[in-house]
C-alpha cells in the first residue's frame, strides 16, 4: 500500500509541471483546447491560458510546434492548463533587448515598439492592407510624410479652407485690370 501511494505522489509531482510541445489545436470550441506531447505522454484536451477572458478579450491562440508548459494542480494532467510559450532552435527569439515589444507574424508582417528610441514601427508584406474605423475622427499631432497617392471620399481641409473652396475660388476668378500684353491672363478655361 505505501509503495503505490509513493508511486502516486511521485506521478502527481512529476505532472505538477510538463515542458511539452503542441501537437493538436481545436479552436471551434468556446473555450479553445490544445493537445500536448511530452516525450511518450500525449495529455487530453486541456485549455490553453489566454491574456484576457472577461469584459475585454484577447485572441492569440498557441499553435502546433509550439513549446510550452502544462501547470496542473495536484499534479492531474486532466485538470492542467496550457501556459506557452518556449522558445526554442525551430522558432527562436526574435529580440535582444527589453526595450522593445516586437511582434512577427507568419506572413512577414512585423509590429514593433521601441520605449527606448520612442519609436513604433508597422511593416505588412506586399499588397497587405489596413482599415481604421474610427467614426468619432483621428487626430495626429505631428508632421505626415505620404509615399503614395491619398484618396479621400470626402472633402479635405487645410487650416485655411478646404481644397472644394479652392476649387470653388480658382474656377470663379477673373482678372481686373486692361489686358495687354502676354503677362495677363484671361478667364480660366478649364475648371480645377
Amino acid at each position: 500500500m505505501i509503495e503505490f501511494e509513493i508511486t502516486e505522489l511521485n506521478r502527481r509531482l512529476a505532472n505538477l509541471i510538463v515542458l511539452g510541445k503542441v501537437v493538436e489545436a481545436d479552436y471551434t470550441l468556446t473555450t479553445p483546447k490544445l493537445k500536448i506531447k511530452a516525450g511518450d505522454l500525449k495529455t487530453a484536451w486541456l485549455p490553453m491560458l489566454t491574456q484576457r477572458a472577461g469584459s475585454d478579450l484577447s485572441w492569440w491562440p498557441l499553435e502546433v510546434g509550439e513549446q510550452v508548459v502544462v501547470l496542473s494542480p495536484s499534479g492531474e494532467l486532466t485538470q492542467g492548463v496550457v501556459l506557452g510559450a518556449i522558445n526554442q532552435l525551430a522558432f527562436p527569439s526574435i529580440g535582444n533587448s527589453a526595450d522593445s515589444h516586437k511582434q512577427v507574424y507568419a506572413d512577414g508582417a512585423v509590429i514593433e515598439y521601441n520605449r527606448k528610441s520612442h519609436h513604433l514601427s508597422a511593416t505588412l508584406p506586399s499588397g497587405a492592407t489596413t482599415t481604421l474605423v474610427s467614426d468619432g475622427g483621428v487626430n495626429i499631432t505631428g508632421d505626415v510624410v505620404v509615399t503614395g497617392n491619398i484618396t479621400a471620399s470626402k472633402d479635405i481641409t487645410d487650416k485655411t479652407r478646404s481644397m472644394q473652396a479652392d476649387r470653388d475660388i480658382f474656377n470663379a476668378h477673373t482678372h481686373s485690370g486692361v489686358r495687354t500684353g502676354p503677362a495677363t491672363t484671361a478667364i480660366p478655361n478649364q475648371s480645377q
